[in-house]
């Protein structure tokens, strides 16, 4: 069983940095609060490495999904 991705400190900043101009933009362009999440989702840039399988995208789909959300709730 593998344990669950995670992304490093230097990765947590660049999502976070990436998040914050994007609820700025968000709030600017009256988003309702509510779509924030998936609209920003929509937006975020993560590399995936050229021979990544698809359980390791999924992973951090998955991982990517939960940070954004933790973040939001912590800059609201």
């Amino acid at each position: 069983m593998s344990k669950p991705f995670s992304f490093t400190p230097v990765q947590i900043r660049e999502i976070r940095k990436q998040v914050r101009e994007l609820m700025t933009s968000a709030r600017i362009f009256g988003i309702p609060k509510g779509e924030w999440p998936d609209k920003i989702l929509a937006k975020i840039r993560v590399g995936f490495g050229p021979n990544a399988t698809y359980a390791e995208i999924n992973a951090i789909n998955s991982a990517l999904d939960a940070e954004v959300r933790r973040i939001i709730s912590d800059l609201s």
